[in-house]
């Protein structure tokens, strides 16, 4: 599949760390989220922002055991 966006997340118990990239793999932007269900709103609604289309976006994330609320 060719995706329009990449979004990297680095989890942690209180933050989401998330860099946007673009097809090309040229960051976009970097922002802080909370580990929260509005926090990860939050982050689906920056990178609409970036024209991501949410169904053809990669978000990336390490093995993160339960710091993650929902699942993208």
């Amino acid at each position: 599949m060719n995706y329009s966006h990449f979004v990297g997340i680095d989890v942690s118990k209180q933050t989401l760390d998330a860099s946007i990239l673009d097809s090309e793999e040229n960051e976009l932007s970097h922002m802080k989220f909370k580990n929260s269900p509005s926090g990860i709103q939050e982050m689906l609604d920056w990178a609409k922002s970036f024209r991501a289309d949410i169904s053809s976006t990669l978000f990336c994330a390490e093995n993160m055991v339960d710091f993650l609320y929902i699942t993208i």
